[in-house]
């Protein structure tokens, strides 16, 4: 049993004080690795084809604006000018992006009526009861109007 005075009170404090600072400095520890481990960590390189396309049609992309950019001579201007559009049409294809004005916005189905048709219950037809059955000597007979 833990006897409870100020003199274990003090040693219980100081040992959780220790514990503290030393899980602080052992989670910063941890965080300096992950970051070290972050930047130290080879590129990733690109795996499919349409990956390696897209990086290399980027990089024709960025060389031909360079030399557009320092052309005076027309033809030449015109003349990059049609390949960086070619290949500004390949990258929008390996990328994945549509065409301006191919995606149609899409339209919320209205709340107002369901979109699908849901069975409703139909009453069974109860058998017609024979009056007879239902026991007037007349209606046995046959005798409409009972008289």
């Amino acid at each position: 049993m833990l006897i409870a005075d100020s003199q274990t009170a003090r040693e219980l404090a100081a040992k959780s004080h220790e514990a503290r600072r030393r899980n602080k400095e052992l989670r910063e520890l941890a965080e300096l690795e992950e970051q070290n481990k972050a930047l130290m960590a080879p590129q990733t390189t690109p795996e499919t084809y349409v990956d390696k396309r897209l990086i290399r049609v980027r990089a024709q992309i960025d060389m031909l604006s360079d030399m557009l950019e320092a052309e005076l001579d027309p033809q030449k201007i015109d003349r990059l000018a049609n390949a960086i559009t070619r290949l500004s049409g390949l990258e929008r294809e390996y990328a994945n992006r549509p065409l301006p004005g191919t995606l149609k916005p899409s339209s919320k189905p209205s709340q107002a009526r369901p979109r699908t048709i849901e069975p409703t219950a139909i009453p069974t037809p109860q058998p017609v009861q024979d009056n007879a059955a239902q026991g007037s000597p007349e209606q046995a007979k046959g005798v409409p109007g009972g008289g």
